[in-house]
């Protein structure tokens, strides 16, 4: 082996080479440079001794570590930028190796820092370009735990110290963007080490964005309980369990300097999505996420630990009040900002947004508009009243037409710029409420001179909302009057305007328009002329033409559903029958839908047969002990279970739902054969479930449908008397065991 202080000369030499060659972007260069380095150090720990003496020298030791840590970081981030992570592992080889030797030869008989060459920086930085590498976490995991088990090893020790934040960082952020929270949270809590408001911020994000976005789900926590005196926060556990861990690393940094904006920013975001998941629960006072009050006590802890808000902080916390509708807290919070005696930064755009929004869903409209008055005034560089700010309160109200014709007054008379967003918003506002006030802001939109050079797809845009908000009153009329103005602005009709114009028409009703429409689509001249004889809207060649077939096909299914939602089977079979006929495909959800109609429809049909034929002969007498049984006559219901079954059939791989819907349905109505048929289909399907690899109650729909099914059927063989049936159906039932 070379003397130390040779060693370190040749160190530095690698680390200089491996620079170069990276700034010159040649990666195989460099790639090769670095596994030249490996082979030096692996020949340097199996050579003899020869020259490196008995004797340490505490400069040539810190000399070697510097050294031995530049060339390793140096040859670790040239084979990252090649992809190379097997290169990566070998270098940590080879340096734990070189250190094992040069700690050996002295033969230090005790835990002694004297020999101890490798810094703990080489492992972090290799976990942080595993990282970045297609390594798995396996590979992660595996650098960390041989650094863990080196810093606990007794005896001869190569570690110039323990493993600190920086190292405990690079794990935890390598584990968070592969998505193991469990595994990051494991790490984090058996290290024993202090982390700083970088790790808090790792982990408060990654749990963050772990919040699924739909569902809920309950998880035991496996950290120990936290105690009142220990939380310096209110008790706001949830259900949420990621939102209990944020609040667990938070009391973690509790008696630390590390609480900062950043560690409050990732909390308050981690908030947010919890408030969004668990807004569902809301009204039930267990398992719901209270994101305004966690707001309030975030900022009371800021308070407490001497942390000043900072623009990006305060306005988190405004729109987790905007979110939990906590309008009193959005206005104190806005007057402490605006007060210059207060250690707050002043309020800029998102700021009152968010302040105006939270006011307009807590019913306090004179609030948000003096609130928006206020901002409009204000001598803030940062608040420069602007289109968005108009715009998002418009959004936020969403109830008054008077209050959004106020606001739109107000941007004219102030000379705010009007946008096809803004009368878009204020379209939206009236949506649910009042298709009069839709086209009437479609009409002020039309003659608004800011809209002069709008586009033809912002324009079209807008007439489809307006016509939304006819379709969700029903109202044709009002979608005549947008046809009008669409005529005279020359904008053409898009695949949304007709869905629209099919959901007015199922609302109101009137169902000879539907098909008069989707027939018109398709080119007929003749449907069109009634259209307009109806109701002034028409189909023009051009119009139909820019029609695609997937489009009118996807319009056609939409007539269908909307016909069922408006209780107009026989209509929506009909459209269906004229897609088929005209060579087009229906979509699998609409035959679905209107299959499971169907089947509703005959199992209603088949209760009234048995109750009617029940009332008969109780009436004529024959009703006795020794003639229980009753023999309707299921002519309707025996056709709408044929219908359904035929349906079905169209559909490929049919659902578990529709299959036992459909088989429930026949056997209501007396078609127990083909009832019978589907059940040995489901039998089969669950079979196959069962026997899959990754088998589990939740991926094995059909066996999940069957014991209802089955005590649904054997009731009806009872209705019906039918011993056969029900002797058939159990052996059915001992088969498939």
């Amino acid at each position: 082996m070379l003397p130390l202080d040779k060693m370190v000369s040749k160190l530095n030499s690698y680390a200089f080479n491996i620079r170069q060659t990276r700034r010159s972007s040649q990666s195989s260069a460099a790639t090769k440079a670095a596994a030249s380095f490996v082979y030096a150090l692996q020949t340097e720990a199996s050579s003899s001794p020869g020259e490196i003496g008995t004797s340490l020298d505490p400069n040539v030791v810190n000399g070697i570590r510097e050294a031995l840590s530049k060339a390793s970081v140096m040859a670790i981030r040239a084979a990252a930028d090649g992809g190379n992570y097997k290169l990566i592992l070998r270098i940590v080889d080879a340096v734990v190796g070189y250190g094992v030797a040069v700690a050996e030869h002295f033969g230090v008989p005790e835990a002694n820092e004297g020999s101890a060459i490798i810094v703990t920086r080489i492992f972090g930085e290799a976990i942080t370009c595993l990282t970045r590498s297609k390594a798995s976490q396996s590979k992660l995991k595996g650098i960390w735990n041989r650094l863990v088990d080196l810093s606990r090893k007794e005896g001869l020790t190569i570690l110039a110290s323990t493993p600190g934040p920086y190292e405990l960082n690079a794990i935890l952020a390598g584990l968070a963007d592969r998505g193991r929270v469990n595994a990051a949270l494991d790490i984090y809590r058996s290290s024993g080490i202090a982390g700083d408001s970088f790790t808090a911020c790792i982990l408060i994000d990654m749990l963050a964005a772990s919040i699924p976005s739909h569902g809920i789900f309950v998880r035991r926590r496996k950290y120990a309980e936290r105690g009142k005196e220990a939380q310096g926060i209110d008790d706001l556990e949830s259900t949420c369990w990621q939102w209990n861990e944020v609040l667990s690393i938070l009391d973690d940094l509790g008696g630390t300097d590390q609480l900062n904006n950043y560690v409050f920013t990732s909390t308050l975001k981690a908030n947010a999505k919890a408030e969004k998941l668990y807004q569902i629960r809301r009204g039930r006072t267990e398992g719901r996420h209270n994101g305004g009050r966690v707001a309030v006590s975030l900022l009371r802890r800021m308070e407490k630990s001497g942390v000043d808000p900072d623009i990006i902080t305060c306005t988190l916390a405004m729109k987790a009040f905007e979110q939990g509708g906590h309008w009193q807290e959005a206005l104190r919070l806005l007057h402490s900002m605006e007060d210059d005696s207060q250690d707050m930064p002043p309020p800029n755009m998102s700021t009152y947004a968010a302040a105006i929004s939270t006011c307009f869903q807590g019913d306090q409209e004179d609030k948000a508009l003096e609130l928006l008055d206020r901002a409009s005034q204000s001598k803030l560089e940062e608040v420069v009243p602007n289109t968005w700010l108009y715009n998002t309160a418009i959004l936020a109200h969403l109830r008054e037409e008077d209050s959004i014709r106020w606001i739109l007054n107000r941007m004219k008379e102030s000379g705010i710029e009007r946008n096809p967003i803004t009368y878009l918003n204020a379209i939206r506002g009236c949506r649910y409420f009042s298709a009069k006030a839709a086209v009437g802001f479609l009409d002020s939109a039309f003659h608004d001179d800011d809209l002069s050079d709008i586009s033809s797809t912002d324009m079209i845009a807008l007439m489809n909302m307006a016509l939304l908000a006819c379709a969700s009153n029903g109202d044709v009329s009002r979608a005549a009057a947008v046809f009008a103005l669409m005529a005279q602005s020359c904008s053409t009709p898009d695949e949304i305007t007709w869905q629209n114009v099919i959901k007015t028409f199922a609302v109101a009703g009137d169902v000879e328009s539907v098909s008069l429409l989707v027939r018109a689509l398709q080119g007929s001249l003749d449907s069109s002329q009634s259209l307009v004889e109806r109701h002034d809207i028409e189909v023009t060649k051009k119009a139909s033409a820019l029609i695609q077939r997937d489009q009118l096909d996807d319009i056609t299914s939409l007539a269908i559903a909307s016909l069922l939602r408006n209780d107009n089977l026989d209509a929506a079979i009909h459209t269906l029958s004229g897609m088929e006929s005209a060579g087009m495909k229906p979509k699998d959800e609409s035959v679905r839908e209107i299959t499971f109609e169907l089947c509703r429809r005959s199992m209603s049909e088949s209760a009234n047969e048995f109750k009617k034929a029940r009332g008969d002969k109780l009436i004529s007498g024959t009703m006795t002990s020794k003639s229980p049984l009753i023999r309707p006559s299921q002519e309707v219901s025996s056709r709408m279970a044929s219908d359904a079954l035929q349906l079905m059939k169209k559909i490929y791989l049919p659902s578990a739902p529709l299959s036992c819907a459909v088989t429930k349905a026949c056997c209501a109505a007396g078609k127990w054969s083909d009832g019978r048929a589907i059940l040995r289909k489901m039998h089969s399907a669950a079979v196959k479930e069962t026997r899959s690899p990754a088998y589990s109650r939740e991926s094995a729909p059909h066996l999940s449908e069957l014991p209802s099914l089955h005590h649904q059927l054997f009731k009806l063989c009872a209705r019906s008397g039918n011993v056969n049936a029900a002797l058939s159906l159990a052996d059915d039932i001992v088969d498939m065991s």
